[in-house]
Formats: C-alpha cells, sequence, structure tokens
C-alpha cells in the first residue's frame, strides 16, 4: 500500500478499522460454530458457492491491482475500507451460511483480510 498516511493519527485509524475486522471476523465465527453442531453441506449448490466467493475476489482484485495505483490517502482508505469490507462480508457469509468446507473457506477469507494489513512496503515521498 503505497499511498499510506503520514499522519500517525490517520494511520491508527487503518490500524483499528483492521484490527476490528479481524477481530469481528474471529469472535464471530467462533461463537457460530461453539455450540451449533453444523457440518458442511455437501448438497449446497457451487453456483451458490461461486457467489458467496465472488466479492472475496472483487476485495484481492482492489488489494492487489488497485490500492498500489492510488496516490491519494483517502481514495486509498476508501478502497481499503471497500475492500476489507468485501473480504469481511464474505467471511462473515461463510460463518452463519450451511456451505461445504467452510472452515477452508473462512480460513482463505481471513487470509485475504490478512492482506489488507496497513503496511508501508515502499516509501514513496508523496508531499507536493
Amino acid at each position: 500500500m503505497n499511498a499510506l498516511p503520514r499522519s500517525k493519527v490517520w494511520l491508527a485509524f487503518w490500524w483499528l478499522v483492521w484490527c476490528a475486522v479481524l477481530v469481528q471476523q474471529l469472535a464471530l465465527h467462533s461463537w457460530r460454530l461453539g455450540g451449533s453442531g453444523f457440518r458442511d453441506n455437501p448438497a449446497f449448490s457451487r453456483v451458490s458457492l461461486v457467489i458467496i466467493l465472488a466479492p472475496f475476489g472483487i476485495s484481492m482484485i482492489v488489494r492487489w491491482l488497485a490500492i498500489p495505483r492510488i496516490s491519494s490517502p483517502v481514495g486509498a482508505f476508501f478502497l481499503f475500507a471497500g475492500g476489507l469490507g468485501l473480504a469481511g462480508g464474505t467471511a462473515l457469509a461463510t460463518s452463519f451460511l450451511d456451505v461445504p468446507y467452510k472452515q477452508i473457506v473462512f480460513f482463505i477469507c481471513l487470509a485475504g483480510i490478512l492482506t489488507f494489513v496497513p503496511l508501508r512496503l515502499r516509501t514513496k515521498d508523496v508531499s507536493a
């Protein structure tokens, strides 16, 4: 993410949003699987699974293709929040729907959320 803000307060806000989404996903998933007894449903339609996973694919496109090209911190934050929301929404859907391979799909979504960690990979001077 090249367009990370230089302000420590704004960067702390990015970290807060990212941590909140990650903790919320882990808490909801563990709560949902705690006493539910739900098992993977092999009769679940493949088309439905693709529809559920489509937002995750879009979030990865946003993360790896769109965000690195944005130079404005505000624009990058909106893409960051949108992509994080899509990945988190997919993980949330797998927690509450009776989809096949529930655990695998959830951990793939968690890995997607982890890719949104707000680290400055390359230093780029955006000052005018």
